[in-house]
């Protein structure tokens, strides 16, 4: 129950003052800068801006290859730009399409912001990679106080984790390196997990 914005996705692990410079974001477009008119570390090959509010049930990947079907998901006011997404917390999800640009299989960092209108979340996904029945690639989910960063391999998977504030906007970094999961709030690296090997790519 709460909303999401600008959601990212590289394939590559950014470093701790990139995700800070990514957190210190002030103004959006095709070129991305923060306060300064400094450029954003990277680009993407996914991101989420949902301020393309052409049909109420299509949110559109900026770079076009990954857009995303709503279902019971609301436009809402955003922490940037026009418009975040709303999840009532029961039945909303946006769906992508199964793109292999997203079949990450080594190093990747997802970013979004989140806001969470209650405690009551248990294992919502925020974002996630996976196909039915099997555990998500990697994700970022919500459970009752906490964000909580998630990465699979063939064998296992692991977690890191986070308290966050309700009913305020966090930014939320996630950066798996292949030796270590770590999660990012507010720029700020506050917890991380070891982990190794190859991301289980889903279809």
């Amino acid at each position: 129950n709460g909303s999401i914005d600008e959601v990212k996705i590289f394939n590559r692990s950014l470093s701790a003052a990139e995700v800070q410079a990514e957190y210190q974001m002030m103004s959006y477009g095709s070129t991305e800068k923060d306060a300064q008119g400094t450029p954003a570390p990277d680009i993407p090959i996914a991101l989420w801006h949902f301020d393309d509010n052409v049909s109420n049930t299509r949110v559109e990947d900026f770079f076009g290859g990954n857009n995303a079907t709503l279902s019971n998901a609301t436009f809402t006011v955003g922490v940037f730009g026009t418009n975040g997404l709303s999840f009532n917390g029961i039945n909303a999800t946006v769906i992508g399409p199964a793109v292999q640009s997203l079949n990450l299989s080594s190093n990747l960092t997802i970013i979004l912001w989140t806001n969470s209108l209650d405690g009551n979340d248990t294992n919502a996904y925020l974002v996630s990679k996976y196909s039915t029945g099997v555990l998500p690639s990697f994700g970022i989910s919500r459970n009752l106080s906490h964000v909580i960063c998630t990465i699979a391999n063939s064998t296992s998977n692991q977690s890191a984790r986070a308290s966050v504030s309700l009913n305020s906007w966090q930014h939320v970094a996630c950066v798996y390196n292949q030796t270590e999961l770590s999660i990012y709030l507010n720029g700020a690296k506050a917890n991380s997990s070891p982990f190794a090997g190859a991301i289980n790519i889903t279809t």
